[in-house]
């Protein structure tokens, strides 16, 4: 399992997590991981499980509208 969570200040605001095997890629090529609210702290929490196949992806947390 890995982790990744980061803090914004924009309580409840909408994310979307970005996932890349190549971080030269312009962010509008990069795959939408998740899409999900920060809590009510500004802070997010996202887990899953290892994939294999991809040993090596970046990740981005956009903030639509900004």
């Amino acid at each position: 399992m890995w982790s990744l969570s980061a803090r914004a200040d924009r309580p409840g605001g909408t994310y979307n997590l970005m996932v890349s095997t190549n971080s030269a890629l312009p962010i509008s090529q990069w795959t939408p991981m998740a899409t999900n609210q920060f809590d009510t702290g500004g802070s997010f929490r996202y887990t899953n499980a290892i994939n294999a196949n991809f040993p090596t992806r970046f990740f981005c947390v956009a903030l639509p509208g900004t």
